[in-house]
């Protein structure tokens, strides 16, 4: 089910960031073989916990096993949530939404930031479910919220929230939920330093405004209606333990997204755009269910009901995993073929993340003798000295023309490409169609 098919870019920033943990380095970088400098790979500077995370397994169990990290949060997360869920006597079989959501399914085979959120919140239900009140457990418990911080920055209000919330209730022990904040905020304080150069750096790939609230209603009413069933009528109906401070921020978690400014489906399509949104909710998917196994704590629901609820999470599940698999297979096959064919030679590609192409150029599947950036194409100092070097050399690139935003991405460099034949021999040598309107060129250079 993890056949190491990148799904989405910016897993290239996370998973090279990672081999370059793994490797004690700050940034992974390449030796250029035309100038003899060290060159970095382009990559956005998110907070540093997950590729933490990915570094961990790429210790443990080497690069091309790294997904075994996205398949433990997934499990663990679920066996915390069940725990929890079974100490208050709550509806067990209720852990099922859990493998519904679509999102979890396609976002399980990946390496992005809210997989292990999504163990972070099971870990936090755990602690806030099964312990008796104590200073301690508001010490872990603040220290969990504030450290989710580092994997994801708005973990800290669906997680934080709580903690304030219960805090604004009970305030005896104010030390212990200061120092278990303050604990907790270290790692990401201490890597930004070490990494970044600046312990409170922090980069917003995106805003927040009530303005983007009407573009993302109908998704964001889709996945808390649909995709994961009746969540806010569930979550709001919520009177169990700690119930204002869950309802609360479940509640300001849900609308901060509202009026996130990234909105999927202009890049990927409606369909597509419902998946990659529902992303930011997997944070908030164990709250979700717990809210329906308090829901139904004392329904007498019949066991032949319930077994036929789990075979059609089974059936449902697989089914996803399955539609997942292709679409991720498809990418490596495409990936392997690049570089079992080209691995000898010279190539150049987008290195600047404009375009989706590092989605098909996976380092786990190789690498290339020598790379460089598309826009030393207009190099001639630097093209004289390739073409010495090697007779010939290639042009990686990806051509979308069924969506109008990538399409003008795309364009920009093809530009470069136009302006490059005006000096140079090109000859397109090889193309692949990915899907409907995505193309793979491989394109030649000769002298």
């Amino acid at each position: 089910m993890f056949p190491m098919g990148w799904l989405i870019s910016d897993e290239y920033t996370y998973v090279n960031q990672a081999i370059a943990i793994s490797q004690g380095e700050t940034y992974l970088s390449f030796v250029d073989s035309i100038t003899n400098e060290q060159v970095s790979y382009s990559f956005t500077r998110y907070s540093l916990g997950n590729s933490f995370w990915i570094a961990i397994w790429i210790k443990l169990f080497s690069l091309k096993h790294i997904y075994i990290g996205s398949l433990f949060a997934i499990l663990g997360g679920s066996w915390f949530l069940y725990r929890a869920i079974k100490s208050n006597i709550y509806f067990i079989p209720a852990l099922g939404l859990i493998f519904l959501y679509p999102s979890l399914e396609f976002f399980a085979n990946s390496t992005m930031s809210t997989v292990p959120s999504f163990l972070l919140s099971g870990i936090f239900i755990y602690g806030l479910f099964t312990h008796k009140e104590s200073r301690w457990k508001w010490f872990w418990l603040c220290l969990i919220a504030s450290f989710s911080f580092w994997v994801r920055e708005t973990n800290v209000v669906l997680l934080g929230g709580i903690c304030f919330i219960h805090f604004l209730q009970d305030r005896r022990w104010f030390g212990f939920y200061f120092m278990g904040t303050a604990i907790g905020i270290i790692p990401r304080l201490l890597s930004s330093h070490f990494f970044y150069g600046d312990p409170f750096y922090y980069v917003l790939a995106e805003s927040f405004s009530v303005s983007n609230i009407g573009g993302n209603i109908t998704i964001y009413a889709l996945l808390t209606l649909i995709c994961m069933p009746l969540s806010l009528v569930f979550l709001g109906a919520y009177k169990g333990r700690y119930r204002w401070p869950i309802v609360v921020s479940t509640f300001v978690f849900t609308f901060l997204y509202l009026t996130y400014s990234f909105n999927a489906s202009i890049y990927s399509g409606f369909e597509k755009g419902i998946i990659l949104m529902g992303r930011f909710l997997i944070p908030l998917l164990p709250f979700f269910v717990l809210s329906v196994a308090w829901f139904f704590r004392n329904a007498r629901i019949s066991k032949y009901l319930i077994l036929g609820f789990f075979l059609f999470v089974i059936m449902i599940m697989f089914g996803m995993k399955y539609k997942v698999f292709q679409e991720a297979n498809l990418h490596k096959e495409i990936s392997i073929y690049i570089y079992e064919t080209h691995e000898d030679d010279h190539i150049f590609f987008d290195l600047s993340l404009k375009t989706n192409v590092v989605r098909y150029l996976n380092p786990m599947h190789g690498q290339f003798y020598k790379q460089s950036d598309m826009t030393l194409l207009l190099d001639a100092e630097y093209m004289a000295n390739a073409l010495n070097q090697k007779n010939d050399v290639y042009i990686v690139q990806t051509i979308n023309t069924a969506n109008n935003v990538k399409s003008g991405l795309t364009k920009s460099i093809q530009s470069i490409i136009n302006k490059a034949e005006e000096e140079y021999n090109l000859k397109i040598v090889n193309e692949l169609q990915i899907k409907p309107g995505l193309i793979l060129q491989i394109i030649q250079i000769r002298k």
